[in-house]
């Protein structure tokens, strides 16, 4: 259920925006109780528990004592629990399901008021731990001992929503090793290079490593030239120097895709066909064999000089 979701009660012409109230106005006019849905996972996983309990013939009494109830942490256990949907992929409903609260419950039984019970709870602390963690990767990224190097990619989501990937590449000042960081992935209109330089341009200032910028690397899609020379004029305009042919790496596992095209389909449009599928008309000097005998995988290289 979403925040503007509209509940109409049947039997009059009552209507309301939270649950609560709703179940407030069933008890008080109608004289229906409806338990809420934290309610609803207690019970059978308190009777999993009870059964469990009694095959081993232990005393729930027992193991309920105040010093189980000193040994919880509640922020740590609930950071836990979200930190295991987001690893794992879990929906946001797991918290709700009574297999997990008889599992925590089995370890501890005086965890249950500490746990996470609403799904809504989720999203919200999801939230909350990544801006925590983006404040620690942001102060690596401004210690990094080298250059930060991006590899940006667009792709579109399953309900057809357009993303552009911005992951970094660094040196890490503490075990001074090469490593690599997911710093956006930002919703686009176009695949146009326009867009994404300002999408880019903007997370480098989110970062603080506008001044630290290396190689970008990006398929051979002329968007990517655009957004070069877009990242130049606004680099210049802060006083950095950024060559941007000297800066853009291609991607090779995008010259290979090519490269085996050319050889399987021969004279077929296959610079076309790539252009194609990023929703953008393809470049003239990447139009499959060119009149000189050129194949589309040698246009793809020399694209910026002829663009």
């Amino acid at each position: 259920m979403g925040k503007s979701d509209i509940f109409y009660c049947k039997y009059c012409d009552y209507n309301v925006t939270g649950t609560t109230s709703i179940r407030y106005h069933l008890l008080k006019k109608h004289d229906i109780s409806i338990e809420p849905e934290g309610r609803k996972i207690v019970a059978p996983s308190n009777k999993k528990l009870a059964d469990l309990c009694k095959k081993y013939n232990i005393s729930e009494e027992d193991v309920k004592t105040e010093v189980l109830k000193a040994v919880l942490d509640k922020q740590v256990i609930r950071e836990a629990l979200v930190s295991l949907i987001v690893l794992h992929n879990l929906p946001f409903r797991a918290v709700e399901w009574p297999a997990i609260h008889t599992l925590l419950k089995a370890v501890n039984p005086a965890i249950d008021e500490e746990i996470i019970s609403s799904h809504s709870e989720v999203s919200t602390r999801i939230h909350t731990l990544f801006l925590s963690s983006k404040d620690l990767v942001r102060k690596r990224l401004q210690l990094a001992m080298s250059k930060i190097h991006f590899s940006l990619d667009l792709w579109t989501s399953p309900n057809k929503n357009q993303f552009l990937a911005i992951c970094a590449h660094f040196v890490d000042p503490n075990g001074k090793k090469l490593q690599k960081a997911l710093l956006g992935l930002r919703t686009v209109i176009t695949h146009g290079g326009a867009e994404q330089a300002t999408l880019l341009i903007s997370t480098l200032h989110d970062y603080g490593i506008v001044a630290k910028i290396g190689y970008i690397m990006g398929d051979n899609h002329g968007s990517n030239d655009t957004l070069c020379r877009g990242l130049k004029t606004y680099l210049s305009e802060e006083g950095i120097n950024w060559d941007p042919l000297h800066h853009r790496v291609r991607c090779i596992g995008h010259v290979l895709n090519l490269a085996v095209q050319d050889i399987l389909f021969g004279d077929t449009d296959v610079g076309a066909i790539d252009n194609e599928e990023e929703g953008e008309e393809p470049r003239e000097e990447s139009r499959g064999q060119k009149p000189g005998g050129e194949s589309s995988l040698e246009t793809a290289w020399r694209s910026w000089e002829t663009a």
